[in-house]
């Protein structure tokens, strides 16, 4: 079989070709992980060491994080190897299963992502129900009405705040932003987001809200 060649790697547009020199940016990886070729500039020196005392083996750190969290997903085909370049070559093929909300592939005795299943705890979670609601809609959060509302909310109302067409309609933190910005982190009110609604609650002086 004809050997393949790195050059013929990197100018295919179908390859993903990415840079993991720390924690943080694994985390990122798998987060936005993609099927298909994988190609890991990766440090040799912070990611790869010895197992074992009597016969040391070499590994890589990354390639046994893939094996982890690859072989026990049913259905799943994932192979690595290192490239002579040093790259770490990961490709991955899921089967057809996805997540009911988002549409994300998961494994198959789940119905929903571990991410949609939060958010709907998150969602239907009371939230100072028996308060008096103030509702409306803003399409700039940042208009002379969200300062307002904001600023002569009462003890007992509960602002509820929909960003329409916003960027991020999954968690809208935009009017959230602006309480920030007019009162710093350390903010009177109690909150809480869902997609695109803000729920603001004014803190009682005397502790947490009955």
């Amino acid at each position: 079989m004809k050997s393949i060649r790195m050059s013929d790697v990197t100018r295919n547009p179908d390859v993903h070709h990415v840079e993991i020199q720390t924690n943080k940016q694994w985390k990122a990886f798998m987060k936005t992980l993609n099927e298909g070729l994988h190609v890991i500039t990766h440090d040799s020196y912070f990611w790869h060491g010895y197992k074992g005392i009597k016969n040391p083996v070499k590994h890589c750190v990354i390639s046994d994080r893939i094996r982890f969290k690859f072989e026990t997903w049913e259905g799943a085909r994932f192979y690595t190897f290192h490239h002579k370049s040093g790259d770490l070559w990961f490709t991955l093929r899921l089967p057809d299963h996805y997540c009911l909300d988002c549409n994300k592939k998961i494994r198959l005795h789940r119905t929903l992502c571990r991410g949609c299943v939060n958010r709907n705890i998150h969602k239907n979670r009371p939230f100072y129900e028996r308060y008096d609601d103030i509702s409306y809609s803003v399409a700039d959060p940042s208009s002379e009405l969200t300062y307002g509302l904001l600023a002569n909310l009462d003890q007992n109302q509960r602002l509820v705040v929909e960003h329409i067409d916003c960027s991020t309609p999954i968690r809208c933190l935009h009017i959230r932003n602006l309480a920030y910005k007019l009162y710093g982190r350390l903010l009177p009110y109690w909150t809480k987001v869902v997609g695109s609604t803000s729920y603001f609650v004014r803190r009682s002086r005397h502790g947490r809200n009955s």
